[in-house]
C-alpha cells in the first residue's frame, strides 16, 4: 500500500517547518520533541518514502515547537481559505476598539473598492477575483480581530465588575 499525499503546498510547509531546503535544519530539536530519531522524522516528512507517515498529532507537536503557522496556512490554502490567528494583546484598552474599527473599516473600503473597479467592465477577470478574495480575506481577519478584541474587553469588563463588587 502506498503512502497517501499531502498536497504539495502542504508538503512544502512540512518540509520548510524542519528545515529540508534550508541550511539551517531543525530535525534534531523536532526529532526529540516528537520522541523519534531523525531519521525517522526524514522518513514521515519524505514525500517518496512509504514507510513512515506523520500523524495529526505530530504535524500538531511541529508547529508548536516550531512556532511556525507554515503547515496550518498551507492546509487552508489548500482548501481556499486563510488562517486567521486570534491575537490576545493583554489589557484592553478602550482606545484599541478605535484602531480595530479604523482597520476593519479600510478593509471593507478596499474590499468594495476593488468589487467597483472589478465590475466597471462589467466581467470579472481570475486576476480579478484572486484580488477580491485576498481583500475578503483580509477583511475577515479585521472582522475576526475586532471579534475577539469585544469578546476580551467583555470579559475584561466583567472581571473588574466582579472586583468592585467584592
Amino acid at each position: 500500500m502506498s503512502k497517501v499525499r499531502v498536497p504539495q503546498i502542504v508538503q512544502t510547509a512540512l518540509e520548510n517547518t524542519v528545515g529540508l531546503n534550508t541550511k539551517e535544519t531543525n530535525w534534531k530539536v523536532l526529532a526529540e520533541h516528537l520522541n523519534v530519531s531523525e531519521k525517522i522524522l526524514r522518513n514521515k516528512i519524505s514525500d517518496s518514502i512509504d514507510s513512515n507517515h506523520i500523524s495529526l498529532a505530530e504535524a500538531i507537536a511541529l508547529v508548536e515547537k516550531s512556532e511556525s503557522l507554515e503547515i496550518v496556512e498551507a492546509i487552508c490554502e489548500h482548501f481556499d481559505g486563510a488562517f486567521l490567528k486570534n491575537k490576545h494583546s493583554g489589557e484592553i484598552k478602550n482606545a484599541e476598539a478605535l484602531k480595530k474599527y479604523t482597520a476593519m473599516m479600510g478593509e471593507l473600503g478596499k474590499f468594495s473598492a476593488d468589487i467597483e473597479d472589478s465590475l466597471e467592465d462589467g466581467k470579472i477577470t481570475p486576476s480579478e477575483l484572486k484580488k477580491l478574495h485576498s481583500d475578503f480575506l483580509h477583511l475577515s481577519g479585521a472582522l475576526n480581530g475586532m471579534m475577539v478584541f469585544l469578546r476580551d474587553k467583555a470579559a475584561q469588563d466583567e472581571q473588574e465588575a466582579k472586583k468592585l463588587k467584592r
